[in-house]
């Protein structure tokens, strides 16, 4: 019922928006997916990119129920599948930094989606196997409008931008990311992700951030 939306303060509307948007990538490429959870994902995926921005910056009642409808899609699907890297990364990032939930996510979906895009048999976790995971990333990346993963990056942080949400640490004040690394493996989140993160990787993530 988009009606109890409608008076959401736009960087409410932005975080919570972001947050739907990311579970749903992150049950697409989640392990734990199935044929029902993609096809959730799918659908809230497209349902977001294409009206955020316009719930965020112009809210109407159509905007609203459609970004009502998208996030019961993404929480349908991280029902079935749980969420990924992105999340276990995200709750230092909010306890330690204040930075709100929804916006912490999406600082490294971003770049996780570039990572996970360059999975190997040697780091895979997902049973299906790479050439699966490779497939589902070319999946994702389709949905965000993106040619490539470095495209689909850059499509990503630009929605971010058009929602008035920094896509960097420093733009959110993180210059010291020690805690980040010591807290950021939630294993029952951070093991649901198709590609092995380890702390030598994150570092590298979040040095370019």
């Amino acid at each position: 019922d988009p009606q109890f939306t409608m008076d959401l303060p736009k960087k409410i509307t932005a975080t919570t928006g972001i947050d739907a948007l990311s579970q749903a990538i992150e049950s697409y490429w989640c392990v734990n997916s199935t044929i029902e959870s993609k096809e959730y994902s799918k659908n809230a995926i497209d349902l977001i990119i294409n009206n955020l921005i316009g719930a965020v910056n112009n809210p109407s009642k159509k905007n609203r129920l459609i970004m009502s409808k998208a996030s019961n899609l993404a929480g349908k699907a991280i029902n079935i599948t749980k969420t990924t890297a992105p999340h276990a990364i995200s709750y230092p990032i909010t306890s330690y930094f204040g930075v709100p939930h929804g916006h912490a996510v999406a600082l490294t979906l971003p770049s996780i989606l570039v990572y996970n895009s360059k999975i190997t048999k040697k780091d895979c976790l997902d049973k299906r196997g790479v050439k699966y995971v490779k497939n589902i990333m070319k999946d994702i990346i389709q949905l965000v409008g993106g040619t490539d993963e470095y495209d689909a990056k850059k499509k990503i942080e630009a929605l971010m931008g058009e929602i008035n949400l920094e896509t960097g640490l420093k733009g959110v004040g993180i210059s010291d990311f020690k805690i980040i690394l010591e807290k950021g493996f939630s294993p029952d989140r951070v093991n649901n992700n198709p590609r092995k993160l380890t702390k030598t990787n994150l570092n590298k993530i979040l040095i370019e951030l």
